[in-house]
């Protein structure tokens, strides 16, 4: 990959907000403008991730200010709990707490729109990281940034990471590939770049522990370029820093996880849509979800970026001197590439090798559960590479033809995994359990709330995904206020369920707390109503309150109803 010089080049300190602009239009123009401010339906009634990291968001902002900065002792009492592990996006929700501290309205604004504001963000940062990607080597003219911020907005492996929020962020590996570009080679690394490195790695380690591990090791190949390892030893220390400072080594959370071997990349995900528009799902072509949890690894490119990757790999000795050039940045991503397929490697529905871990690393595959995400790395590095290649042919009438056809099937193919994502919205927020206003009355009308069995608890009781749905629904309704909790949806469970279930029939009636009572937790409600408390069933289970006002305002409106 050479870097050409281009006429009439266009200011940095003009494209960049431009593009900015393109990327966060984009995300309104597909989701809409309630999307972003969080004041449509679908808010109401998120993915269960997403209400996970909302809800831990809410939590965050009605902490008061303390050290640790990201624990919370209300959202699963007993415990004191780092809200990193409701994957709130740690240093998004310290910049709007700080908002909302200096702007008190920013507190309710932001409750809503949190998630909205941070998709657009991430709409307007994807396309800001590939364009400059593309002028780091050397493609500076305005057509060619406004080409590259569409091509980078429109990979559907991207556009289906909407739902994890934090992992969305692919903003970082695309800044990490233009540092590289921009590091020289065999010569110290000016001061002002290693900044930014440090910078970028501990920025990402406050987003989610994937990205700075992605970062680091595209500074490892940039390292090995320029031949300067100060800056690498100070980027580490910054990323240790940092993720200490996020609570991602809190208590409870450094233990062993599941799925390394299962949340892979398929090898032919690259190639193969699932809600492709033009192809639509393509699994008839391969299985590239050979185990339930491979979406983790999904890849595609998308039918324009192959195109472009094909006509870019015809030309093998432009191939060579690409890799020859950027050798270490290639090498890192078949590292990367090869880690993504973990130690279960499929070809489609095949698995073609399965190799032991050795036991000096197994510390890896325990804390980095989903080794597909690392696919990202050769994902981007290939469609970098096809679309450099393109930019430098299109001054041709040939070349500029095949890349508009190539930059149209693109987009059309990626409106498959737009409107997946807008028709899953409109299934989630069409599928609310309970009536959310005279639930809200209920549980607003309390000072805390406790659900029993606690979320992670509830495994054998009868339709764990329908209680479970219940629970969560009756959390974000907590959160508004930032009630005491006993535990929600998280990713690192600290409850205790067998000492839980045992002090049920020993529990003691707090006079302003509403108890959620669900099948399974039976003798909680007959030791509360022995106590005094007021209760009235729902279709899933018992309510009980001290407060027994509140509970006859319920059953007058229908959500419960007198035992």
């Amino acid at each position: 990959m050479s870097s050409p010089a281009a006429k009439g080049s266009a200011s940095a300190r003009l494209v960049y907000p431009a593009v900015a602009l393109v990327g966060a239009l984009t995300f309104i123009a597909i989701f809409g403008w309630g999307h972003l401010v969080g004041d449509n339906a679908y808010w109401h009634a998120p993915t269960p991730d997403e209400r996970m990291y909302l809800i831990g968001y809410r939590y965050l902002l009605h902490e008061p200010w303390h050290w640790p900065l990201l624990t919370s002792h209300a959202i699963d009492v007993p415990y004191t709990a780092s809200l990193a592990y409701w994957d709130c996006i740690p240093i998004w929700g310290l910049i709007n707490k700080l908002v909302a501290t200096v702007i008190p309205p920013w507190a309710e604004v932001s409750a809503r729109a949190y998630l909205g504001v941070w998709h657009a963000l991430g709409y307007a940062l994807q396309a800001c990281g590939g364009v400059a990607v593309m002028r780091a080597l050397g493609h500076t003219r305005w057509p060619d940034a406004v080409i590259a911020a569409v091509f980078f907005l429109a990979v559907p492996a991207w556009i289906a990471r909407y739902w994890h929020d934090a992992l969305s962020a692919q903003c970082f590996e695309l800044f990490a590939i233009a540092l590289y570009v921009r590091t020289p080679d065999r010569a110290r690394m000016p001061t002002r770049l290693g900044v930014a490195w440090i910078g970028l790695a501990a920025i990402a380690a406050m987003v989610t522990p994937y990205h700075p591990v992605m970062v680091l090791g595209v500074l490892v190949a940039a390292t090995l370029r320029a031949r300067d390892p100060r800056w690498l030893v100070g980027a580490v220390f910054s990323v240790a820093a940092t993720t200490w400072l996020a609570g991602y080594v809190a208590r409870g959370g450094v233990r062993p996880q599941w799925g390394f071997e299962y949340e892979s990349a398929n090898a032919l995900s690259w190639l193969v849509p699932t809600n492709g528009g033009i192809l639509g799902d393509a699994l008839w072509l391969a299985n590239v979800r050979a185990t339930d949890w491979q979406y983790e690894g999904y890849a595609y490119l998308g039918l324009g970026a192959l195109a472009l990757l094909v006509f870019a790999c015809a030309h093998p000795r432009d191939v060579r001197a690409a890799i020859a050039r950027h050798r270490w940045l290639f090498a890192a991503a078949i590292a990367f590439g090869v880690l993504a397929l973990s130690n279960r490697i499929f070809v489609g529905g095949y698995q073609l090798l399965r190799y032991p871990i050795p036991h000096v690393l197994h510390w890896f595959p325990a804390q980095f559960r989903s080794p597909g995400r690392f696919v990202w790395i050769p994902m981007y590095v290939a469609l970098i590479y096809a679309l450099h290649v393109a930019l430098r042919r299109a001054r041709s009438p040939r070349g500029l033809g095949l890349l508009a056809l190539a930059l149209a099937l693109q987009v059309w193919d990626a409106s498959g995994d737009w409107a997946a994502v807008r028709s899953a919205m409109q299934a989630y927020a069409a599928g609310r359990v309970l009536p959310e206003q005279p639930w809200r009355e209920l549980v607003h009308a309390h000072r805390a709330m406790t659900i029993e069995p606690s979320f992670n608890c509830v495994d054998n009781d009868a339709n764990v995904q329908h209680v479970n749905e219940v629970a969560i629904e009756l959390a974000m309704l907590a959160s508004e206020r930032g009630m005491p909790l006993n535990g929600t949806y998280n990713t690192r469970a600290l409850r205790r369920c067998a000492p839980e279930a045992a002090a049920w029939t020993t529990a003691t009636l707090e006079p302003a707390a509403l108890y959620i009572v669900l099948p399974k937790a039976r003798a909680l409600a007959d030791q509360l109503r022995a106590q005094g408390a007021r209760c009235a069933a729902f279709a899933d289970g018992v309510a009980c309150s001290a407060d027994a006002p509140a509970i006859d305002r319920a059953i007058a409106q229908g959500i419960l109803r007198a035992e």
